[in-house]
């Protein structure tokens, strides 16, 4: 962390809550967060968006645990410099026909002053609203900790119907949700391209499990594993140069590669346990996955050049689903724990494992943001599947969906391009 933003999360201190007619929304942002204020945007002429642009950004500022926001319908400088604010968020939109104009400014609380490069409008489709938003906490992200946000990646899930799966997409904050798939049949464990431009999935559409991809264009897909092959849980390599897959071999299950540029499929574990989920390193050396050669599952990792085997989790009956954080230090995992499966991460430096959840129903197909401020999971703790955020401390527990009954989330690897 630099300087600039230790000094920042140092002064984070909070006062108590304002009066009702200010309007002040209680923040949900984590401890340590920094503090930020924000007026109401201000809507011109009588159209409206259709989303609350106020709510949106007030999500995306506080769910990764950046900012702490002090929403206000006008500047007290008096009040939010005894909360530790030192700039603010303002700005307006405009809706007419079908676009909308919105202007997003940052200034500085002392001088008045808008911050350089902090000040910027966009004119978009109203259907696009949402996306402008986006882009100005992203750009908040950069400013104030020099790193990319992840209000503008997308999540891949499934929606379960009575008889089929199919593959959707929503953006990160649970909204603009649609079918990417509608093959009447079952398609599960989507994933991601590493650029984030194809729709990795498996699929029942030949009457078996196979690799297939898909545009985000949803048009046509194709199928990628051999035919008549049994194959499913493809995650396609950092580098965008091999594909990771599990494939079935009677009784057995095992690792295999599949080399973009050739084509060529090799094996590249030799077990005859059971091995699944498996999930690349951000360095594109190592893979973990889950085996139950010790008896029970449990994580293990393999070089991708299927050398050095370890075993990475000893504790729970049964562990499942484990995916490297981005920047590679730490690996999180569901594990049954009487009974249910929760969350766990995995410090991968110290060897510590922290609880993210407990009680309240199976929490399951945990998926890191690109940023790794955020994992989303699918829980059914509400008696249906649905999906919801956690930090990776285990603060911060978001609904996104509640509608349909949605499993298998997977996060875009980074900014994805505009549609």
């Amino acid at each position: 962390m630099n300087t600039k933003t230790t000094a920042l999360l140092a002064i984070a201190l909070l006062s108590a809550a304002a009066s009702a007619e200010e309007n002040y929304i209680e923040s949900t942002a984590g401890a340590g967060a920094v503090p930020l204020g924000m007026l109401d945007l201000s809507r011109e002429g009588r159209a409206d968006v259709g989303d609350d642009l106020d709510a949106v950004l007030t999500h995306d500022l506080e769910w990764p645990g950046r900012f702490r926001v002090s929403r206000l319908p006008r500047v007290d400088k008096r009040r939010w410099s005894d909360e530790g604010v030192f700039n603010f968020v303002h700005g307006s939109y405009r809706a007419f026909g079908d676009s909308v104009q919105i202007e997003l400014r940052l200034s500085d609380l002392v001088s008045m002053r808008d911050v350089p490069g902090m000040t910027k409008s966009w004119r978009v489709h109203r259907k696009h609203a949402r996306r402008a938003v986006h882009e100005f906490a992203d750009m908040l992200a950069k400013q104030f900790y020099g790193e990319n946000g992840a209000a503008t990646t997308k999540v891949l899930f499934v929606r379960r119907g009575q008889k089929t799966r199919e593959i959707w997409m929503m953006d990160y904050d649970g909204a603009n949700a649609r079918a990417m798939t509608s093959e009447g049949s079952v398609a599960m464990f989507p994933g991601w391209s590493a650029d984030g431009r194809t729709i990795l999935y498996s699929s029942f559409l030949e009457g078996h499990p196979a690799l297939r991809e898909l545009g985000q264009g949803g048009r046509s897909s194709k199928r990628t594993s051999p035919a008549g092959v049994h194959a499913y849980g493809g995650r396609e390599s950092p580098d965008g140069s091999k594909v990771v897959y599990v494939r079935e071999s009677g009784s057995a299950t095992d690792l295999w590669l599949m080399d973009r540029a050739t084509g060529k499929h090799e094996r590249l574990t030799f077990h005859p346990a059971t091995e699944t989920s498996p999930d690349w390193a951000p360095n594109g050396q190592t893979i973990v996955f889950t085996s139950d050669r010790g008896g029970r599952p449990q994580l293990y990792t393999v070089g991708a050049d299927g050398d050095g085997e370890e075993r990475l989790t000893f504790t729970g009956t049964y562990v499942e689903s484990g995916v490297w954080s981005p920047q590679g230090d730490k690996v999180a995992y569901c594990a049954m724990v009487g009974g249910q499966f929760d969350l766990f991460v995995l410090d991968l430096a110290t060897g510590e494992t922290l609880q993210l959840t407990e009680g309240g129903g199976n929490d399951e197909a945990p998926s890191w943001s690109p940023d790794g401020r955020m994992i989303i999971f699918a829980s059914d703790r509400t008696g249906v599947s649905q999906l919801y955020l956690i930090r990776p401390d285990g603060t911060g527990l978001v609904q996104l969906t509640k509608t349909g009954n949605n499993a298998a989330p997977r996060w875009s690897p980074g900014q994805t391009k505009k549609e």
